[in-house]
């Protein structure tokens, strides 16, 4: 991987968000409280739905040299800013690991980061990143893309909106997801695919 400083300022990116119903997450995280012993945060649950599902959408877990060029393995580059500066750090194999092992690795790696431990394996950057915002007061960021990366996304944070069902006005809180992406590995269509796909779970449930 390159160096973690490097965005890529050529070539076409495209953006697009989608607004997700955040319910379905709190009662997962209350479930998995009573069940497991073991507290999630919605981060957690999001980026893991967003490991899972980008499986299915190679061209995104890639990088545009003359071409797609697929990476192997879906690595997570984690971008993070806790009060050391600004830091990436590398979850490998990411779309393998249980909802609890990846919410547990990415603790590890914060803890890592805070005491400077993090080795410089462990600092890459990884096959496509994440940033998130969720906790941040953030409505909306539009992420930039890493040079060796063709994708990246933002985890704002959660707001209340309201919808109407029948004659009943009903409040409810979302969040937004947006996805910046070269648009020659996917068009539209297969990024909007790929955000209602994760939408789609995070909403209704995991399968």
């Amino acid at each position: 991987m390159e160096d973690k400083e490097s965005f890529k300022s050529f070539g076409p990116t495209s953006t697009l968000t989608v607004q997700i119903k955040s319910k379905n997450i709190h009662s997962l995280i209350e479930k998995i409280k009573s069940e497991e012993k073991y507290n999630l945060s919605p981060g957690d649950i999001i980026i893991y739905s967003i490991c899972k599902n980008l499986k299915n959408f190679p061209e995104l877990n890639s990088k545009f040299d003359n071409g797609i060029m697929l990476y192997p393995s879906i690595d997570l580059g984690y971008f993070i800013n806790i009060g050391r500066g600004s830091e990436i750090i590398n979850i490998k194999h990411a779309d393998q690991k249980s909802l609890i092992e990846l919410s547990k690795e990415i603790k590890e790696m914060a803890l890592k980061y805070l005491h400077g431990e993090l080795s410089d394996s462990e600092k890459q950057n990884g096959s496509f990143s994440i940033t998130n915002l969720f906790s941040f007061g953030v409505y909306s960021i539009i992420p930039p893309i890493y040079e060796n990366q063709s994708a990246m996304i933002s985890i704002s944070s959660e707001f209340e909106d309201f919808e109407s069902k029948d004659t009943e006005i009903l409040f409810i809180k979302r969040f937004n997801l947006t996805l910046s992406y070269d648009s020659r590995v996917a068009d539209c269509q297969k990024a909007l695919q790929f955000l209602n796909r994760v939408k789609d779970e995070l909403e209704n449930g995991f399968k």
